[in-house]
């Protein structure tokens, strides 16, 4: 499961000598450090150096090392639970002082310069406490740090952009943070678990030693009777040796041995003792080694998972290159059937205007004709034959001009069909694309052709007319 966060840039505070650097993140489509899980800076009239351990969706990253070759001493936060909500120091054209704190209020420095007490160096500070954490780094440096950034996963934006405001701190957006949340919670629940093995080992450690010393209670208890009753005994032996002088030598010999006892008794519980302190020891060593073979196949399961995500990593680039391909060949075979459409509209148009220049060529043929046949009908006076004549001329131009009546009905038809798709694409492309564009320059080519045709079979309607209207007259 993924949790997307937005991922802010703030800074930087300081000069702009040395080289610029950026550990904000290795992925700007969203693939970018989750977390700090150390820091190593090293201090003297300024901050030298700076590096930095980040987590990235469980795993961990250690950056580079910026400015002197020697870090300071590594101070680990115990992430994910902890991290950084504060950044705070000083600057002129250099990093003077630097101070980081976490949520559990765990404050980390200040490094850098010592005495701050100068007005010539310039305060800066940020604290996103409850709306957002520390997630990556970015500056300038050379011998030294000269300037500093931070990147910022913002997981309450109002909240973040209120606090930003009230400090007049300026924010840019960078690209989104992807947070792995069962990496994360699988680094938690490992954690977890060596923190309860821990426990339970050294409640066991505890338990043995307080067996130990109930044990060592019980023989000093058993130590200061035996004394006790040794002491009765002497005092019995004193009165006895008062009373009968006889039996000194058998209570000085009885005590011999009671002290010989003793001192066997002793020696026998030191060397018990020493045993149980070396299989104690030795079960301490077979502790360590089992937990060195249990961080082993961790650390072994750990590359073979790494080595898993490398090659599921493969297999989904391998798919996104296949898709790509695909929408390639897509878009050869959509620009393809472009062309042939293209093609086939400059074909239908190279058609439609030969049919245009044979209708005009027929038309003045016509006209030609009419005009010859005018000339004639001037020619002969006779009144029978011209009345004959007339007839039959007009005839003839009914029959010539039934084709081009013909033909005007056919392109009133064409021009209604062209203004029905001219609607349609209209209505799809509101107006707009190329095919719209040729079929408006058909429809007002057909149009012009209308009213060419109707033209002339007007003016032929009007010359029958008037042929007709002669012919009744004589």
């Amino acid at each position: 499961m993924a949790l997307t966060l937005v991922r802010v840039k703030v800074g930087p505070w300081g000069g702009t000598g040395g080289s610029a650097w950026d550990e904000g993140g290795h992925d700007a489509s969203g693939g970018s450090y989750t977390g700090i899980r150390s820091m190593a800076i090293g201090s003297s009239w300024c901050v030298d150096s700076m590096l930095f351990e980040y987590d990235d969706n469980g795993k961990p990253v250690k950056g580079s090392l910026y400015g002197e070759e020697n870090p300071g001493a590594q101070e680990e936060l115990d992430f994910p639970g902890e991290f950084l909500t504060h950044v705070s120091g000083y600057h002129d054209n250099y990093l003077r002082s630097l101070q980081f704190r976490s949520n559990r209020n765990r404050t980390f420095g200040p490094y850098g310069a010592k005495n701050i007490n100068n007005e010539d160096w310039s305060p800066f500070e940020v604290s996103m406490e409850g709306a957002g954490s520390i997630v990556g780094f970015s500056g300038r440096s050379g011998n030294s740090i000269n300037a500093i950034g931070v990147y910022i996963a913002v997981w309450s934006p109002q909240r973040f952009y209120d606090k930003m405001q009230t400090q007049d701190v300026v924010a840019y957006r960078t690209s989104p943070l992807h947070l792995q949340l069962r990496a994360l919670h699988e680094v938690e629940q490992q954690k977890r678990e060596r923190e309860e093995e821990e426990r339970q080992r050294i409640q066991k450690v505890v338990q043995e030693q307080w067996n130990l010393e109930e044990e060592l209670r019980m023989y000093l208890d058993d130590i200061k009777r035996e004394r006790e009753e040794e002491e009765r005994q002497r005092e019995e032996e004193e009165r006895q040796r008062t009373q009968k002088v006889d039996l000194e030598e058998e209570l000085r010999m009885y005590l011999d041995d009671i002290k010989r006892e003793e001192e066997e008794c002793q020696r026998t519980q030191k060397v018990d003792l020493e045993e149980e302190l070396q299989a104690y020891l030795d079960d301490i060593k077979r502790e360590k080694e089992e937990r060195q073979r249990t961080q082993k196949v961790v650390q072994e399961q750990r590359d073979f998972k790494e080595e898993l995500q490398t090659y599921f990593d493969d297999i989904k680039r391998e798919e996104e290159e296949r898709q790509h391909r695909q929408k390639v060949v897509q878009e050869q075979r959509d620009f393809k059937e472009e062309l042939q459409t293209y093609f086939d509209d400059i074909k239908r148009e190279e058609e439609e205007r030969q049919h245009r220049q044979k209708v005009v060529q027929e038309q003045r043929d016509l006209e030609e004709e009419l005009r010859a046949y005018l000339d004639d009908i001037k020619k002969d006076k006779s009144w029978p034959m011209f009345k004959l004549k007339q007839q039959e001329q007009i005839q003839v131009l009914e029959e010539l001009v039934k084709p081009q009546q013909r033909e005007r009905q056919r392109l009133r038809k064409e021009i209604r069909g062209q203004q029905e798709r001219l609607r349609t694409l209209q209505a799809l492309h509101k107006g707009h694309g190329r095919q719209a564009q040729i079929e408006t320059e058909r429809l007002q080519k057909l149009q012009q052709d209308l009213h060419s045709t109707s033209d002339f079979v007007e003016h032929v309607s009007q010359f029958i007319k008037e042929m007709k209207r002669q012919y009744h007259g004589y």
